[in-house]
């Protein structure tokens, strides 16, 4: 009798141990950066998981509104930027909210794709961090060193940026690219309508640009259709797409963030 008590206890222990808690995020990119601290102590979700898609634009499937509902922990922006989650926190559960708008993010002016901040990433991860600890206090040891081991790989991704700040005349098509090229210059040139969309007048305004100036290079967002671009501007000067958001992958998500900005470093590199 006291040895299948001691069993029972035993495996309930192991049971307790081996549940995960779940989190749903707003996209992948922050899905993914959540990951990189809790790694595979939750079921981490992204909600608008597709390519080429916004979260600010998402509309939530049907069977996924129980994965937001469901959860223990949310993360997103705000309500103004995922204008879907509002309507989906659960009434009967006790969740934890972390808005990302919370927190003193650099360069956001209403701009809010701050997950390709390399400083962002960092502030994010903190404030992940942080509720993490208070969520689940037994691994504070664990969270705590993948914390680290995400400062020691923006530290890298830092150096690696290095040389881009010789890019010069950077011409942006998209709003979703400007964290990015925040990272290692100021010299930007926005255009920011959808490329396949953009005014005449627009067209005109980017095309004197190039002749100015010669950049070589303009960057738009690979939500946005290159090919009328190209078109019009008859191969003057190179169009990079980048892939700049939701980014559609399945969990576990931890190592995507990492591998998207490196190739959109990659991309940038190849235009100096």
């Amino acid at each position: 009798m006291y040895k299948a008590v001691v069993s029972i206890i035993l495996l309930f222990n192991v049971n307790a141990a081996m549940a995960q808690f779940r989190i749903a995020a707003s996209n992948t990119p922050i899905a993914s950066i959540v990951s990189l601290i809790v790694k595979d102590k939750a079921q981490v979700t992204s909600i608008c998981n597709v390519n080429n898609g916004c979260a600010h634009h998402y509309s939530v499937k049907p069977n996924q509104v129980s994965e937001v509902q469901n959860a223990d922990i949310l993360v997103y922006i705000n309500d103004s930027f995922e204008t879907f989650m509002p309507k989906l926190l659960s009434s009967g559960k006790k969740q934890m909210i972390l808005r990302l708008s919370d927190i003193e993010l650099v360069s956001v002016q209403d701009n809010w794709h701050v997950w390709l901040s390399i400083e962002n990433i960092r502030r994010i991860a903190g404030y992940v961090l942080l509720n993490l600890i208070k969520f689940d206090s037994a691994n504070t040891d664990f969270y705590s060193q993948n914390y680290q081991d995400v400062l020691k790989m923006l530290d890298g991704m830092e150096k690696s940026t290095q040389n881009l700040k010789n890019l010069k005349d950077v011409v942006l098509l998209d709003d979703s690219l400007e964290h990015f090229f925040s990272n290692f210059t100021t010299d930007i040139k926005r255009f920011y309508s959808a490329a396949e969309h953009m005014k005449p007048q627009e067209l005109e305004n980017l095309k004197e640009l190039i002749k100015t100036r010669h950049p070589k290079c303009i960057f738009m967002s690979s939500k946005q259709d290159a090919s009328k671009l190209s078109e019009y501007l008859k191969n003057q000067t190179r169009v990079v797409s980048l892939d700049t958001e939701s980014w559609e992958t399945q969990p576990p998500y931890d190592k995507v963030l990492e591998q998207k900005m490196i190739n959109m470093i990659n991309a940038a590199a190849s235009c100096l």
